[in-house]
This record gives C-alpha cells, structure tokens and sequence, in this order.
C-alpha cells in the first residue's frame, strides 16, 4: 500500500463523520458478543499467568508501600463525598434489584440457623438476655427487701419483749433465708442465660423460615437497600474509620505470601477455571443478551463505548507512528 494510501485511511479513521472506525469496532462487537468461554479462555495459561502474578506481587519489597499510600488517598478522597450511593446507581439498576429484594421468599430453618448461629449472635444475645434477668433479678431483690427484710424486723421488734435473745435469733434466720434466697437467684440467672440463648437462636431461624414472614423480611430487605442507598459515601467509608490502612494492607500481603507458598496454586487455579469452562464453556455473552432480548441495546453500548476509545487512540500521535511505520 502506497504511502499516500496509508494517510488516506488514517484520515477517514479519525473523521467523525466517517463510519469507517464504528464500523470497525462494531465487527469486533460482533465477535465479542460470539465467542463462547471456551474459545476465549486458554485455562492452562491463564493459570500460569495468574501463578506468576501471585509470585511477583509477593516478593514485591516495595508493595505494601504503594497500596498504602493509594488505600489512604482512596479513603480520604471517598470520605469527603457527600453524595450517596443513589447518585451512582443508574435508575435501570436500581428498580430491578429492587424488585426481586421485594419478593416475599424465606430461607429454610436450615439456612437460617446456620446462618444466625455464630458466636457474634450467641455473644449479643447472651448480654441482652443476662441484662433482662439481671434486671428481673434486681426487681426481685428489692421486692424480697421489702418482704423478708420487713418480716425480719418485725420478728426482732416483737420478739424483744417477749423472748428476749430468741430475736436475735429469728432475725437471723430470716437474714440467711435471704442470703440463700438471693444466691440462688443469681445462680439461677447464670444457668438459664446459656439455655435462653440456645433457644433464641433457634427461635430466630423458625421466625425467619416462617413463610407468614416472608413480607416481612422482604420489607427488611428492602429497608437495608434505602438505607445503603440514601447513606452518604462519606459516612460508610467512615464506618471503616477503626480498621486502620495498614491491617488491610498486611491482610492482603499475607494472603498473596500464603498463595505464593502453596505447592498446589497452580493446579488449583487450573480446577477452577477447568470447572468454569465446564459449565460454561458454550456461552457467550450474545447468548445471553438474546435470552433477555437484549441485543441490540448491549451491542449499541459496547459500540459506542468501544468508538469513543477507539477514536482518541486513531487521533494519538503514538497511533499516527505506528500506523506510518505499518504503512512503510
């Protein structure tokens, strides 16, 4: 191809009138849109290069520096927007995830005891029952005060005229009655807060798998997306504000250091992209836009995306080079 030929197609790729560069990238939609997962995904290369990666980003010296300090820009920079997460979520997102949070469904006991059974629920639930009892303990005290400690007196006043020290006594005898009385409700108390606990959460996964409560937590579920949605960015990333950037980022480290470590990587990162290959191997993304007719709307998307990119890489001067040294 002649020179001037060269700069001939460059001129129309970079004219915005021109449809010689949408038409271009809408081929290559095409073909995105037709490539199924198989064809696209080489598994055992795949694995290598994610091996290597693990490698390299562990025995990086200088990593936990650089993801610190973005970590810390990130959060600053998220922490003063005051817009919430509603603003970032498009309408056509939110109205359907809406919807299906709405649908009256509940999760079987099984689920939810397992689910609900964890020792942050049994360490909650085991201070709000002690506190209940406590408190039911503490009206009891009083009220054996008023009773017991009255009758006491009583005894030991009347006594005094008539027994002489026989009051001592009987004063006595209704203190100790008190003492034990007292023991064994805080005794009881203790006893009964493990059992309690056992039962509220069992109780809470029956409520929970109650189909009569479905609407209910349908409600809730619906309730918690407001809340997420109408909550400032700011104030969430501010919920973080306690875990300090540098356990996250010792977290992470640790967790490629132990992947890095293990003999096995490979061949478990090979498993599972083998096993996503199997079960999804024919499908492609074209497939599934036309199971939920929506085709024409995902290429138009992906065409304009891909043209608006492609057009400020044809207008590069880096572009120009390399198209003239292709034309040479």
């Amino acid at each position: 191809m002649a020179d001037s030929d060269g700069q001939a197609a460059l001129a129309k790729l970079r004219d915005a009138d021109d449809g010689s560069l949408s038409g271009l990238i809408g081929l290559a939609v095409d073909e995105a849109l037709r490539v199924g997962l198989r064809e696209a995904v080489d598994a055992p290369k795949l694995a290598d290069r994610l091996t290597a990666a693990v490698s390299t980003a562990a025995s990086d010296p200088g990593l936990r520096e650089r993801l610190l300090q973005r970590l810390t820009q990130e959060r600053a920079r998220w922490r003063a927007e005051r817009n919430s997460a509603r603003h970032w979520v498009l309408p056509p997102v939110e109205a359907p995830l809406r919807h299906v949070l709405a649908q009256p469904w509940s999760p079987s006991e099984k689920l939810a005891l397992r689910v609900s059974d964890h020792p942050a629920v049994r360490a909650m639930l085991k201070d709000v029952l002690s506190g209940t009892l406590a408190r039911f303990a503490g009206g009891l005290k009083a009220l054996d005060g008023g009773v017991l400690g009255g009758l006491g007196g009583r005894v030991a006043r009347r006594g005094a005229g008539l027994f002489g020290g026989l009051s001592d006594l009987a004063g006595g005898l209704v203190g100790a009655v008190k003492d034990e009385f007292e023991s064994a409700v805080e005794s009881r108390v203790k006893e009964s807060v493990g059992q309690a606990t056992e039962e509220a959460i069992r109780a809470i996964a029956a409520w929970a798998a109650d189909p009569k409560q479905a609407s209910a937590l349908a409600a809730l579920r619906v309730s918690i997306l407001d809340v997420a949605l109408d909550t400032p960015l700011g104030d969430l990333i501010g919920e973080l504000d306690e875990v300090p950037d540098a356990a996250i980022v010792d977290a992470v480290l640790q967790g490629l250091k132990d992947a890095s470590t293990r003999t096995s990587l490979r061949a478990d990162l090979l498993q599972i992209l083998d096993e996503a290959v199997a079960a999804w191997g024919d499908e492609s993304l074209g497939a599934l836009a036309d199971d939920l007719g929506l085709r024409a709307q995902v290429h138009e998307a992906l065409a304009d995306l891909g043209t608006k990119h492609a057009r400020t890489l044809v207008n590069s001067e880096a572009f120009a080079t390399w198209w003239a040294q292709l034309h040479s």
